[in-house]
């Protein structure tokens, strides 16, 4: 999911059904450690500030994606923590992701939290892809149904 899906209830109606998730997180969503959430008392921190905090507990990793049909590869640096985010139930896998021009960190939640950290930014990458798709196809009909006189405006 993008991150205009960041939400809590969304994310535990997910997880009641038994699936699993993986969104984008908007930089001011409030996330605890593992080690935090065990901590009575502890007050999450924004997902922007809290990498910025844990640098030594994880590590930059390079993951590297091959996109449009093999001819492209494109490298990012990540980070990954075990946490929770605010008001969802289960334990999620919350990462840090940024490309190698080091402009634009984007951050992300996945609920199940055996899958590595390359196949998380791997889906994430993929699935942008499909948001292309969808715009390309709005795009086109909406001008096929101007010129066929479907639209008045």
């Amino acid at each position: 999911m993008d991150s205009g899906y960041d939400d809590k209830r969304l994310q535990n109606l997910i997880r009641a059904r038994g699936w699993d998730f993986l969104t984008a997180l908007k930089k001011n969503r409030a996330v605890k450690t593992e080690k935090e959430f065990q901590t009575k008392g502890t007050k999450a921190r924004q997902v922007d500030t809290l990498f910025r905090a844990v640098k030594k507990q994880s590590p930059w990793e390079t993951v590297r994606v091959t996109t449009a049909g093999g001819k492209r590869r494109r490298s990012f640096r990540a980070r990954q923590l075990a946490g929770h985010l605010r008001g969802v139930s289960s334990a999620v896998t919350v990462v840090c992701s940024e490309k190698y021009d080091k402009k634009g960190r984007r951050f992300f939640a996945c609920s199940n939290t055996k899958v590595s950290l390359g196949a998380i930014i791997r889906t994430y990458t993929h699935r942008w892809a499909v948001e292309l798709f969808h715009r390309t196809c709005k795009s086109n009909l909406g001008i096929l149904a101007k010129n066929c006189g479907l639209i008045i405006d």
